[in-house]
């Protein structure tokens, strides 16, 4: 290559260059003696990374701690900042600042998604019992995740005179239903609730887990009516009387299913499972008794809603080397609890065959229509004892039955 090519000091090339080169280094050096302490200052007040805990002359931005002097001075110098605005606003809510009726709209309007924001404005409305105002606001914060607006918005939920501005708040969309279900305070009343529960099983907005644990807390309440209303519109195949009867399905042991107690290993009195009919068509239900620990009360149960006046109950039963003196007994309670009103016959051993048992009954006024059928020992004692064998049941219904014809002498 021809040395020609190259710029040559003799030649005037060099000075040039550097002349113009000098003043953009200048300028550069200028832009960044300018820069780095606002880059500086700027991961300070953000907390980037490594200055999460802000740094000695300019605080962490988000800092609770922050005085109202300190952010307005900064919104001084950053005009726009939402975030920052937002802090400003906490500031002089913890301060009792009057500027804050002032400064709220605008911080509503500049950062409407900030929960400290929507916080302060839902603590405002509901002081003034703006009912209307607060609601929007305490979903939008139970929404954001801020779970401790929950127990305003229930109690505004359970209230009479507020429930219907909550009620038109749940639409398809309303995704904040679910979770606020279903962790519902112990407190809580849970039937004071129905509407919300009733309209978001209508409009799907419920998980599966989330209404069962809804009809048990109706349960629990004593609300059975509301509970089983959910739990036929949750199931949509529940017919009349007892609920898989012939065991064809397996049971969840919750609502109004089967239910029954699980013992620990070293303490197992019996064990309960769904096993096949073979060679008879279907399912049946098999109770395993170990003869090694006590038996619960009840070994077996179903609570029922059962408003006619008079029920017949009947089943199949096989037992297999029962070892028992006073057998076992299907018994009737209210499903609040108390002593039995009716039971069958005592079930012994069969010897391997299957016997039909049957009872009627009239559900007692007491329980209200809701009922317990239950799987007992015929007496206490052998609850404690425990009893050795394995017993059958199948073909289990309880149906409404007529009044028995009057006899001579009766009206």
């Amino acid at each position: 290559m021809d040395s020609a090519s190259f710029p040559s000091p003799r030649r005037g090339g060099v000075v040039p260059f550097v002349l113009w080169l000098l003043p953009l280094l200048a300028l550069a050096t200028a832009l960044w003696w300018w820069a780095w302490p606002q880059q500086m200052q700027r991961a300070c007040w953000t907390g980037e990374w490594p200055f999460e805990e802000g740094c000695p002359g300019t605080p962490r931005g988000s800092d609770p701690a922050n005085p109202s002097q300190v952010l307005t001075e900064y919104l001084q110098r950053n005009v726009g900042d939402s975030r920052a605005l937002a802090w400003l606003t906490r500031a002089l809510w913890k301060e009792e600042d009057p500027r804050l009726a002032e400064l709220l709209p605008h911080a509503l309007a500049l950062a409407p998604q900030e929960p400290a924001v929507l916080a302060i404005e839902a603590e405002a409305r509901l002081k003034e019992q703006d009912w209307p105002a607060a609601v929007p606001v305490l979903i939008a914060l139970l929404e954001r995740g801020q779970t401790q607006v929950r127990p305003a918005l229930v109690a505004l939920m359970a209230a009479p005179g507020t429930q219907d501005l909550v009620l038109a708040r749940v639409t398809r969309q309303a995704q904040w239903l679910d979770p606020l279900l279903a962790q519902l305070p112990a407190t809580v009343n849970a039937a004071a609730l129905q509407p919300f529960i009733t309209t978001g099983a209508e409009l799907g907005l419920l998980k599966p887990a989330t209404v069962l644990a809804l009809v048990d807390r109706l349960k629990r309440d004593r609300a059975w009516i509301e509970a089983y209303a959910l739990w036929v519109a949750w199931r949509g195949e529940v017919g009349a009387g007892l609920y898989n009867g012939g065991f064809e399905r397996p049971s969840l042991r919750r609502g109004f299913d089967w239910e029954w107690t699980t013992q620990p290993a070293a303490r197992q009195g019996y064990r309960v499972e769904r096993v096949s009919a073979s060679p008879r068509p279907g399912w049946m239900l098999e109770l395993q008794l170990t003869g090694r620990a006590a038996l619960p009360q009840p070994l077996l149960a179903q609570t029922l809603l059962l408003p006619a006046p008079r029920y017949r109950l009947r089943g199949q039963v096989m037992t297999d080397r029962l070892s028992t003196r006073d057998g076992l007994v299907w018994a009737l309670r209210c499903a609040d609890g108390g002593e039995r009103w009716a039971q069958t016959a005592p079930l012994r051993d069969t010897q391997k065959q299957w016997q039909p048992f049957e009872l009627e009954f009239e559900p007692s006024p007491e329980c209200g229509a809701a009922v317990r059928l239950q799987l007992e020992t015929a007496a206490a004692w052998e609850a404690r004892a425990g009893m050795a064998g394995t017993v059958f049941f199948s073909g289990l219904s309880v149906a409404e039955a007529a009044a028995p014809a009057a006899t001579e002498g009766q009206p």
